[in-house]
């Protein structure tokens, strides 16, 4: 990952902990646009920060979007820190799906 980017990601983290969820949502959203096409660690790493901040700022479709591109990632990388933002993801979901995250909960 380039210095940028984790210039960039530091920042949002910032944000997010200042409770700026705007500023940190603007961040992530230019950083998450790249999952389907390059994923990378830090994605599971953010996940979890970023899904709060979408569904504090009630952006559901995105909450969706982003839900169903980790899916794709948690099946090419079968990595437990993906599988357990996935399942923070279900639980965030409107209604949450707590059938499908309690057996990745489970693992």
């Amino acid at each position: 990952m380039e210095l940028k980017t984790q210039k960039e990601l530091a920042k949002a983290k910032g944000y997010f902990y200042q409770l700026k969820l705007v500023e940190a949502y603007n961040i992530l959203r230019r950083y998450f646009d790249r999952l389907p096409f390059k994923p990378e660690k830090e994605h599971a790493e953010f996940i979890g920060m970023f899904v709060r901040i979408l569904s504090e700022l009630g952006k559901k479709n995105e909450l969706s979007f982003y839900g169903s591109a980790l899916q794709k990632l948690e099946k090419e990388i079968e990595s437990p820190s993906i599988t357990y933002q996935l399942a923070v993801v279900y639980v965030n979901a409107d209604p949450p799906l707590l059938k499908l995250a309690i057996p990745l909960l489970e693992k």
